[in-house]
């Protein structure tokens, strides 16, 4: 048992580092918060301020080899993470990166592996396997209470930018860091994994591929932490003009999915999952990750004598998903406590991405 805070470093001070994992690090004394690390002096800046963080870095590898800590967060650039985690774990750092931990399956299993080499842990951030509604509903999976022929998830995202201004007003965050230069450099970094990946290199088809490996990955993680991996992907559609994924997959049994992903400008969110058995239905509500505050829902509509339904609800409380993933990733170096086991099932989230791409392409098809 330790007696003194876990020494950690956060490498990445964008939006969802400062909303969503500076202040639970910084106000939990379980953790002793000493270094950040962003090509951003104003972010940078932003962080020491208002978290009171000693020491600043301007990239990762810097802060792994000065920072002097046991434990990092990643939440740099989607492309950037596979290669500061591995970075991270060869230094012997205990490593929680954002969502997806790599743009490649290959990369997800080097990770997982140097974690495992070093007795290091290696978890993903993937808040909603640590939202209380859908660990009730694994519980309620585990135990037969449902038994599902069908579900459906439905992800209409909005603009994070226009919750995030309301939320974040006083930390004006912003872009400048060789903005030109560094947004040329990620468009060659896509160009050459859809390259790899043997997707056709379009502004359309890039588009669409960041759609589905930085949101449709929620819901995907999602699916395999309460059932497993699909045994096969049935059918792929997506369109260019609403940016937008369906993809629908089925597992052996009787289980069968569709799942709808798309992304607008307009400034509200609608993500819910439902399940379907022949005795009742569930839904799951999500609510935007970046409402402070706001709770997701899970109903349960049970099936009466006659036509009739009764309807049981439960919310997911007060606590912070991001909160308790925080919580988690100290349990699991404190502890060796990791029941979600978040890199096994972001691995396979991330092959589940590559294989949507594979059946799309095999279709011949073009996003419409």
């Amino acid at each position: 048992m330790r007696d003194r805070p876990i020494r950690v470093g956060v490498i990445g001070c964008g939006r969802i580092a400062i909303q969503a994992h500076l202040p639970h690090l910084a106000n939990d004394d379980r953790w002793d918060l000493v270094a950040v690390a962003d090509l951003d002096p104003h972010r940078r800046k932003i962080a020491q301020r208002y978290f009171g963080v000693p020491f600043s870095y301007e990239s990762g590898a810097d802060l792994i080899e000065g920072g002097g800590i046991e434990a990092v967060l990643i939440a740099t650039h989607e492309l950037e993470h596979a290669r500061v985690a591995s970075i991270a774990l060869e230094a012997g750092i205990h490593v929680f990166v954002e969502k997806p931990m790599a743009a490649t399956q290959s990369d997800a299993s080097h990770l997982i592996e140097a974690a495992n080499q070093r007795d290091l842990v290696l978890m993903v951030g993937y808040q909603k396997l640590f939202d209380p509604c859908v660990e009730e509903l694994r519980r309620m999976l585990k135990q037969g209470a449902i038994e599902p022929v069908f579900l459906r998830i439905h992800n209409h995202s909005h603009d994070n930018s226009l919750i995030q201004s309301e939320t974040l007003p006083q930390y004006s965050l912003s872009r400048n860091y060789e903005a030109g230069t560094t947004d040329y450099t990620r468009g060659n970094q896509w160009d050459e994994l859809l390259h790899q990946l043997g997707v056709s290199v379009t502004p359309a088809m890039s588009a669409a591929y960041r759609l589905v490996l930085n949101l449709t990955c929620h819901e995907l993680a999602v699916l395999v932490h309460l059932f497993g991996k699909p045994t096969s992907i049935d059918h792929v559609d997506i369109w260019e003009n609403m940016l937008s994924c369906v993809a629908a997959f089925s597992w052996s049994g009787d289980l069968r999915s569709a799942v709808e992903t798309a992304q607008s400008n307009r400034p509200w969110y609608d993500e819910e999952l439902w399940l379907y058995a022949e005795d009742k239905s569930v839904q799951l509500q999500w609510p935007s990750p970046f409402a402070l505050g706001a709770e997701s829902t899970l109903n349960v509509w049970s099936s009466l004598p006659g036509a009739g339904r009764s309807c049981s609800s439960i919310s997911s409380g007060p606590a912070s998903p991001f909160r308790r993933e925080v919580e988690a990733f100290h349990a699991a170096i404190q502890d060796g406590v990791d029941d979600k086991a978040t890199a096994e099932v972001a691995r396979d989230t991330i092959e589940l991405v590559n294989q949507i791409w594979d059946h799309h392409q095999r279709s011949g098809l073009s996003p419409q």
